[in-house]
């Protein structure tokens, strides 16, 4: 009778002591999960951040303290490269922009009459015309020389000759068939060989039979201290506009 009651509130007991663990287990176990690893990936960005903030906070402190210097690096940050961008742009226009109008046909089909060209004047300085440019370049070293336009076919130190309507250079044919152009009709000056000094060209007009060149006196073999430079592109007519070779 009376160990009974005793009985059951030490059960009652035992349970709640059960049930107090069963809470308090899992809260524990969360306590004890680990927080989830950081990749390298995201690490990097959290420092790349940090560093960025720290250099605003930096600039600012700088710009309180210096006040003066602030505004001229301001200003310089934007001048500079406007400079730069006009220098760059005067450079081009001056050394390849150069333009010259076409007025003559004896570059015809390439270039017509009233075609503008640009020119390239720094590659000449830098490099010797190659054959088949197409150069620009005075018959004098006089400032009133007058201006022509032809193509180079023969370099400085080589021999030329025009014989049957062919150009032939130290003595083989010279391959124009990429171009097509026609036979020649009247070789001139160089119907006898021509030796070419050390910086001298000989140049022909593509309207072979229509063109004073080099097999003529009053052009001759044209001095490299005479080339203005080398036509590169035809701006107008705009139909044409493109790369010329």
């Amino acid at each position: 009778m009376y160990g009974l009651p005793f009985y059951q509130g030490c059960a009652g007991t035992a349970m709640s002591e059960d049930k107090k663990i069963l809470i308090i287990d899992p809260s524990v176990q969360e306590t004890e999960k680990k927080e989830p690893e950081i990749s390298e990936k995201e690490k990097k960005k959290r420092k790349r951040r940090e560093f960025m903030e720290e250099k605003k906070r930096q600039m600012g402190e700088w710009r309180k303290a210096h006040p003066f210097r602030a505004v001229l690096r301001a200003v310089l940050s934007w001048v500079v490269p406007v400079v730069c961008v006009i220098f760059l742009a005067y450079g081009f226009s001056h050394f390849f922009c150069q333009t010259v109008q076409v007025q003559e046909g004896s570059m015809e089909p390439t270039l017509s009459t009233g075609d503008t060209l640009l020119v390239n004047e720094l590659i000449p300085k830098l490099h010797p015309p190659r054959r088949f440019d197409i150069i620009v370049f005075r018959t004098g070293n006089e400032t009133g020389a007058s201006v022509h336009i032809k193509r180079v076919i023969g370099l400085p130190g080589e021999t030329v000759q025009i014989t049957d309507g062919a150009v032939y250079i130290n003595g083989e044919k010279l391959d124009e068939s990429a171009y097509g152009f026609d036979a020649i009709l009247n070789g001139g000056l160089a119907e006898e060989q021509i030796v070419l000094d050390d910086d001298e060209y000989f140049v022909l007009g593509d309207n072979r039979n229509g063109s004073g060149d080099s097999r003529y006196t009053d052009i001759g073999n044209v001095g490299r201290e005479n080339i203005i430079g080398t036509v590169w592109f035809r701006v107008w007519p705009f139909p044409k506009t493109g790369k010329i070779r």
